[in-house]
């Protein structure tokens, strides 16, 4: 902590038992100011390093952590980590048969908001897609008489749904009810390769 004096005289209060048995509390003493001394070089006497065990420690510590980042980056795949993997375990954008799809699309990213997750992983399914979802789509809302074409358009079906296999209303609402095809999405943006509604 630093500290600076001026060439005054500083009143410093002392307050001690001692002085309170002698009737002289609060009483005001005085102290010079230090004088100035050129050869004055702080307190460099008899000074050692004393961790010099935890210092090795550490630095074989950090060693070790360098061996083992040069051996994952040596012997590893990067894109394990960095590129989004849909429930098959495809990477999005890099495996032959999702190539052209990049970005990771939760079922239901509610589901996702559990204490678990960073342990088990998010329970909904995913699967990769081409281009982020433009307008919010709830199954629910679709009904019988909607044309096929345009609940084909809408859905966002599992890796191994076919679909042309999407006839009719019944069997699409069937794969909506095992989990195979999306219940409902909001309208997302891509936030580095994963779907942010």
């Amino acid at each position: 902590m630093g500290c600076c004096s001026s060439g005054e005289k500083v009143p410093i209060r002392r307050n001690s038992d001692e002085d309170n048995a002698r009737g002289e509390s609060d009483r005001l003493l005085y102290s010079e100011p230090m004088k100035y001394d050129p050869n004055f070089k702080g307190p460099l006497k008899n000074r050692s390093c004393t961790d010099v065990i935890c210092l090795l420690l550490f630095v074989f510590f950090l060693v070790g952590w360098g061996a083992v980042a040069f051996y994952a980056y040596r012997n590893g795949d990067l894109d394990r980590l960095l590129v989004p993997t849909d429930s098959q375990n495809n990477r999005c954008g890099v495996d032959s048969n999702v190539l052209n799809k990049p970005y990771l699309f939760f079922f239901d990213l509610s589901r996702c908001v559990d204490i678990t997750v960073p342990i088990n992983g998010c329970p909904t399914p995913q699967v990769c897609v081409e281009k982020c979802p433009d307008e919010p789509f709830l199954f629910d809302m679709l009904g019988p008489n909607e044309p096929i074409e345009n609940i084909k358009n809408l859905l966002i079906c599992d890796v191994n749904v076919n679909k042309n296999d999407i006839t009719t209303y019944e069997i699409a609402k069937e794969f909506v009810d095992n989990n195979r095809c999306a219940r409902w999405y909001l309208q997302s943006v891509p936030c580095k390769y994963v779907l942010l509604s």
